[in-house]
């Protein structure tokens, strides 16, 4: 199992090199040739999308492949598309084919979000991912009980 998870406050930063924009796809351990032998998990985790669409060649097209994994939770906090000219751009997040892509439409250089499905659907087959990817959820706070900036009622509170 590979898990890409992104922590609160990070960014996922791609950009164009050679004509094409980068983008992140199924994980393998390339131990065992070009077919992937691992699930695959991705965690968008609140992160910022910083895209830089700048040298990106007409030939690439208007929907782009940002990430295709197993599984797909999350959602990004925001989106920051540099290089759109007289385009709009739509972020799609598909968790019922767990990729995430930017399609391109003319317009004026506006961005929104889009989701197909919702961030429970799992794939067949694929629980035990999607339990490792949302092991963990709803701990909110890092400190830990004999944290001695906490009051000792705090610190009970926290522990529970």
């Amino acid at each position: 199992m590979g898990l890409l998870i992104f922590e609160e406050g990070s960014t996922l930063d791609l950009s164009v090199g050679d004509g094409a924009l980068g983008s992140v796809e199924e994980f393998r351990t390339g131990a065992m040739g070009d077919e992937p032998n691992i699930q695959s998990g991705i965690d968008l985790g609140s992160a910022a999308l910083r895209i830089d669409l700048n040298g990106l060649s007409a030939a690439e097209g208007s929907d782009l492949m940002l990430l295709d994994a197993d599984e797909i939770i999350g959602a990004f906090d925001s989106a920051d598309i540099a290089g759109l000219g007289s385009r709009n751009a739509t972020v799609v997040i598909d968790y019922v084919n767990d990729s995430v892509s930017l399609e391109l439409t003319s317009g004026s250089g506006q961005v929104a979000f889009r989701n197909v499905g919702t961030e429970d659907d799992v794939t067949a087959d694929e629980q035990a991912l999607w339990d490792a990817l949302t092991a963990g959820q709803g701990v909110f706070d890092e400190a830990t009980p004999d944290d001695p900036e906490l009051p000792e009622e705090e610190a009970f509170a926290e522990a529970v």
